[in-house]
């Protein structure tokens, strides 16, 4: 049989050992994802108990409007005053509406105009004579 032997002996083999540089860049990054990952973790808890409140609040409003819905249903129709918000039919009922809209609107006004004719050309140009003065203004009266 023929012996086996080795053709270069000169070369031993290196073993297969990670540099230590390499091994501590894979521990950073190692670490890194362990930080991210508790960061994602605590993003996610927050997350799940924003959604528990919201769930809360929509069961509580939920259980408020139903409760709103059913008092509103049981309660007997307020007949009271509808023939006073529906307005009167006919003409005369209309003038004393309007007779009291307008009566309204002076008395909210302390009962005065709502504009002061006197103040209507306040916008207009004065008016300048030759040496440059203000001598007035010049009113509309076609208006």
């Amino acid at each position: 049989m023929v012996a086996i032997t080795a053709t270069n002996a000169s070369t031993p083999l290196q073993p297969v050992v990670p540099s230590r540089s390499r091994l501590e860049q894979a521990r950073r990054q190692a670490d890194q994802a362990e930080a991210n990952a508790r960061q994602l973790r605590a993003l996610a808890d927050q997350a799940e108990q924003e959604l528990q409140q919201s769930q809360t609040k929509v069961s509580n409003l939920t259980t408020q409007v139903a409760k709103e819905a059913r008092a509103a249903e049981s309660a007997p129709a307020d007949t009271t005053y509808t023939a006073q918000v529906k307005g009167g039919t006919s003409t005369r009922d209309r003038q004393i509406q309007d007779f009291l809209v307008r009566l309204s609107s002076v008395a909210l006004n302390q009962f005065s105009f709502p504009v002061n004719p006197l103040k209507s050309g306040t916008a207009n140009a004065p008016v300048v004579n030759a040496q440059g003065h203000s001598t007035g203004r010049i009113v509309n009266l076609s208006v």
